[in-house]
């Protein structure tokens, strides 16, 4: 069971509102043992405009899946300064999810900061990509430094920062139709930000609870690339494994923050031009058992041109809901194959679409 971020001690506001600062003293880190903190991802609206003095009224957004994003104790002895980590599952594609990838923080009267990220090794099979039993994919133990700037203090309007940081994740790969053993290959991030705190005012969640907020414009740029034994592998090659070389990749941030919490209030960012799932904070003092409760529900590619892929730990029917609120698709519980289920879309009319599985609920793109 993970501990979770720390209560959220929201304000309720009346009226027009002030201008917030959040010093560091706000910024709630480390966390503590026996809280839950749940968030959700937003079936709704997302993209909300900056302003000042601003009302963002989200109580017509609907909730969809419970998601974990939460801080955990620090337990690397690579880390002996940070303050918290977190787990950040990596998808690489085709059902291959990499665990026990964890990230690093810590704050001082200055900013939060991301200190670095570890991975602890694992052996993964290919054979659900290859068809080959024998194929397999190994992360290695890696830890990499940096300090990259999430928030700077005092966070007040107009304030603003810069912040870059570069990574490798090692691994072995053995693919014996190609004649590969254990060949050396990294994937590697450039990554280039700029944050700008662009709103305030108060925000209006779904819950019905409100804050007064700043509104942080993260502008981010990521190059990926793929080295294979020291050197840039061959982009045919790497395409054919689903990878880019110098893959440019432009995301665009919205994030808002409050008084004594060590997470946006609502997040959502545009990636590439695409609109991705925002994020919000559901309720506060939530018991570890509801936490626990908790399912995951994931779609990717989102948006989608010809599949869908859905991924959880609690397989159910689904229905997929077009804007008109009529059910274009339905599958059935016995379709899903080790919690991940294929949906063809190809076939469906361009837009956005409702996919909903029990109480769950995401907001999909079709292309």
């Amino acid at each position: 069971m993970k501990t979770a971020l720390t209560s959220l001690a929201m304000l309720t506001v009346t009226g027009l509102s002030a201008q917030i600062t959040i010093n560091s003293s706000d910024y709630s880190i480390p966390v503590y043992p026996d809280t839950a903190h749940l968030k959700v991802v937003a079936a709704g609206a997302s993209t909300l405009a900056p302003g000042t003095n601003a009302t963002w009224d989200l109580s017509g957004v609907f909730s969809g899946a419970n998601i974990e994003l939460s801080y955990d104790a620090v337990t690397s002895s690579n880390f002996p300064t940070s303050m918290a980590q977190s787990e950040n599952p990596v998808d690489l594609g085709g059902g291959l999810i990499l665990t026990d990838f964890f990230s690093y923080y810590s704050k001082d009267a200055n900013g939060f900061y991301e200190d670095g990220f570890e991975i602890v090794g694992k052996g993964y099979s290919l054979a659900a990509m290859t068809g080959d039993g024998a194929d397999s994919l190994y992360t290695l133990d890696t830890a990499q430094h940096y300090a990259f700037p999430h928030l700077q203090f005092p966070l007040s309007m107009g304030s603003n920062w810069s912040g870059s940081f570069h990574i490798w994740i090692p691994m072995e790969i053995t693919i014996e139709s190609v004649g590969w053993y254990d060949e050396q290959i990294s994937l590697r991030q450039d990554v280039f930000s700029h944050d700008t705190v662009v709103g305030w005012g108060n925000m209006i969640l779904p819950t019905g609870r409100s804050a007064q907020v700043l509104m942080v414009h993260s502008s981010r740029v990521r190059v990926d690339s793929v080295m294979m034994n020291g050197a840039p592998m061959d982009p045919i090659l790497a395409q054919q494994f689903g990878f880019t070389q110098n893959d440019t990749i432009r995301f665009e941030t919205y994030s808002f923050y409050t008084h004594r919490l060590n997470s946006p209030m609502y997040e959502y960012s545009v990636v590439d031009g695409n609109m991705g799932q925002p994020y919000f904070n559901r309720s506060e003092d939530i018991s570890t058992g509801e936490w626990s409760d908790a399912s995951v529900f994931i779609a990717f590619p989102n948006p989608a041109k010809e599949e869908l892929r859905l991924m959880t730990d609690r397989p159910a029917d689904v229905d997929v809901i077009n804007m008109s609120g009529a059910r274009v698709a339905h599958l059935t519980k016995s379709q899903w194959n080790n919690g991940q289920l294929l949906i063809r879309v190809a076939d469906l009319p361009a837009g956005l679409y409702i996919v909903r599985m029990g109480e769950q609920s995401l907001k999909i793109t079709v292309e």
